[in-house]
């Protein structure tokens, strides 16, 4: 039996890609409930650099390993303004949202696993497969550079599917890069 997306044409990345939005748009439901405001999906293509995202980068990620039918890497990154935010809205009660503390570390790793799980249990149910995550790593600086060389060490074995979803309110108070990595 031939694994789907194994030769990815055309039609298996938009298949996968539309697998991946129907997660991402759960993922962005979760969110909403977690900041408080309405978060939506928005698809993207291609990694998005402007002048905007250069002086505000997504510092903080978590990211998991996919095994199973797919595998690959799953990741949320915020950028500081958006992790203060569910901080803010998850710990502000008890006033251990600092970014540093324990508390925040566990609050993002947690939001970081129900965003993920969200994505890739929709995609596994769509497919009829199992895929299982990784416990979570957070990175507090530089996830993007992270994000790269997760990247870069599985192109060493072929080219990979980068797929991203943009998370975010309507304002663009909030912002999220949720990213799947297909492996080769």
């Amino acid at each position: 039996m031939r694994a789907p997306f194994a030769r990815r044409s055309d039609s298996d990345v938009a298949r996968l890609r539309a697998l991946v939005e129907t997660g991402a748009a759960g993922a962005a439901g979760a969110l909403s409930e977690l900041v408080g405001r309405s978060v939506f999906d928005h698809q993207t293509t291609a990694p998005q650099r402007d002048a905007a995202r250069e002086s505000d980068p997504r510092s903080t990620g978590v990211f998991f390993e996919a095994q199973g039918h797919l595998r690959g890497l799953v990741a949320l990154l915020l950028a500081p303004v958006s992790r203060d935010a569910i901080l803010n809205n998850l710990l502000c009660c008890r006033g251990e949202g600092e970014p540093g503390s324990e508390s925040a570390a566990s609050a993002l790793c947690e939001v970081g696993n129900i965003v993920a799980s969200r994505t890739m249990s929709a995609v596994a149910d769509n497919l009829g497969a199992r895929i299982l995550l990784s416990t979570p790593k957070l990175v507090t600086e530089n996830a993007e550079g992270e994000l790269a060389r997760w990247v870069a060490e599985r192109r060493r074995s072929g080219a990979v599917l980068r797929l991203e979803s943009l998370l975010a309110d309507c304002d663009g108070a909030f912002e999220a890069l949720l990213v799947f990595i297909l492996d080769p």
